[in-house]
């Protein structure tokens, strides 16, 4: 008689089955078991079932962590706390840094002293052999940065965007579809130099909330916004009697306001019932927490996979130059919002009240609706024009050339000019009333450095 094989479970399906419980309040062990075998078409003991959703594989749930989808054995380490806290580091830094090794054990040095359950032992030498295991064990792997920040050869880049317009090609312009994050600090100021004499209350502010953004070629269809902030029923929505999910956005929440693995999941799920059934090509950067979105979509059953959307990546270190999101359409749509903004500094004032301290997140969500809303689908056809994604026609080499020369997408479009001239205005305005010491440049109040994701 042959022995019994022993069933093994990988992380992506330790992580579904995880994230099912805490959607399904009030669901027993019991019953995720018969969820977990309709689904992965595999049995499991209700003993496992309480093995995986307990304390063990926490970790599992950190936000915006990387892990390896495919590992069946999870890894044992000595100091988990700390390589979760250091893993969650990882996935927020990379996005912005160059990730060596000697940063990583320097990130580590510092949470070691840190977190109070390790500060006042003896620290660790962090080995080549822990570092190896940690990269593992949370599926890290060198990656290029992306952005103007990194570099690559222009005929290799070329190539990988042709690579990527071939398949464009076979999706009409109503089907291609960009998406990115980017984030905005609802509360920031037209303030170049915020010195610890500026006035009370002006410190350059930091409440900061993260937007999902996508749109087509044509702009035909500008899909609603994903907003994530920090509080999942704040205040300011009771007070007024808002139901925020009733507005014409989806809002989400985490103690980061980021972006994390399971919104995006559930992003790309909204997205593929949001095209009605068309084959659309979904273009995007080739972030690791994208490609790990996509990787875990791919590892589950067919009916839970992406039914209607092929995913295109953009070429590593090329986003400045093809993603049609950066070339001005996200900068389009923060004009507009700061617009909102500062009008409202300037009507408080007039009415001898403190904008910046009436200001609340319900008014940032519903003019962030408003300023998505006043994005043309002209600035988003020429924007997808700028991109190199379009084909190089004599026409798309003219709208590049125009739109490198002016440093600022804003500039070649009717609508964008008459935003920077109001924006002129309401600063000079700001001026005179002394809520601005120093004003800052409007390209910079229009796309500030830390906003980046």
């Amino acid at each position: 008689m042959e022995p019994k094989q022993r069933l093994s479970y990988t992380t992506s399906e330790r992580i579904a089955l995880r994230r099912q419980q805490r959607q399904t309040p009030g669901i027993s062990q019991q019953e995720l078991a018969r969820w977990f075998t309709r689904v992965y078409n595999k049995p499991i003991k209700r003993s496992t079932v309480c093995d995986i959703v307990s304390k063990r594989y926490a970790h599992l749930d950190e936000p915006g962590v990387i892990h390896n989808l495919a590992l069946k054995k999870e890894r044992t380490t000595q100091w988990p706390e700390l390589e979760q806290a250091l893993a969650h580091w990882h996935a927020i830094a990379q996005r912005t840094l160059p990730i060596t090794g000697d940063l990583i054990r320097q990130v580590a040095t510092d949470l070691w002293h840190k977190l109070p359950q390790y500060k006042d032992l003896p620290q660790p030498v962090w080995s080549e052999g822990w570092l190896s295991k940690f990269k593992s064990r949370y599926h890290i792997k060198a990656h290029r940065k992306h952005g103007e920040a990194g570099s690559v050869n222009n005929s290799e880049l070329m190539a990988s965007i042709s690579e990527v317009q071939a398949q464009l090609s076979l999706f009409s312009a109503e089907d291609q579809y960009n998406y990115d994050e980017t984030g905005l600090f609802w509360k920031a100021v037209p303030e170049r130099s915020l010195t610890s004499h500026t006035l009370p209350g002006m410190k350059q502010n930091k409440q900061r909330i993260t937007l999902l953004n996508c749109v087509n070629k044509t702009g035909s269809h500008k899909l609603p916004l994903w907003i994530i902030g920090k509080y999942k029923n704040p205040r300011c929505f009771n007070a007024a009697g808002v139901n925020i999910q009733r507005l014409n956005c989806t809002y989400e929440a985490n103690k980061k306001a980021w972006m994390t693995g399971p919104i995006f999941l559930q992003w790309l799920r909204w997205f593929d019932k949001q095209v009605n059934g068309r084959k659309v090509a979904l273009i995007m950067d080739n972030f690791s927490g994208h490609q790990a979105a996509i990787a875990e979509l791919e590892g589950m059953p067919k009916a839970f996979q992406l039914q209607h959307v092929t995913v295109i990546w953009l070429p590593p270190n090329s986003t400045s130059k093809t993603q049609p999101l950066d070339q001005g359409v996200i900068a389009s749509f923060k004009a507009n919002y700061r617009k909102l903004w500062l009008q409202y500094l300037l009507d408080e004032y007039n009415e001898g009240r403190e904008g910046f301290t009436t200001m609340n997140i319900l008014k940032a969500i519903r003019w962030s609706i408003r300023a998505w809303h006043e994005v043309t689908p002209e600035t988003i056809h020429n924007c997808w024009m700028h991109s190199y994604l379009n084909p190089f026609t004599s026409q798309a080499k003219e709208q590049r050339q125009a739109n490198a020369a002016a440093q600022n997408p804003l500039i070649n479009n009717p609508q964008g000019q008459e935003i920077i001239e109001e924006l002129r205005v309401q600063i000079s305005l700001l001026l005179n009333q002394e809520q601005v010491l120093e004003p800052m440049d409007i390209k910079n109040l229009i796309e500030l450095d830390d906003e980046v994701i």
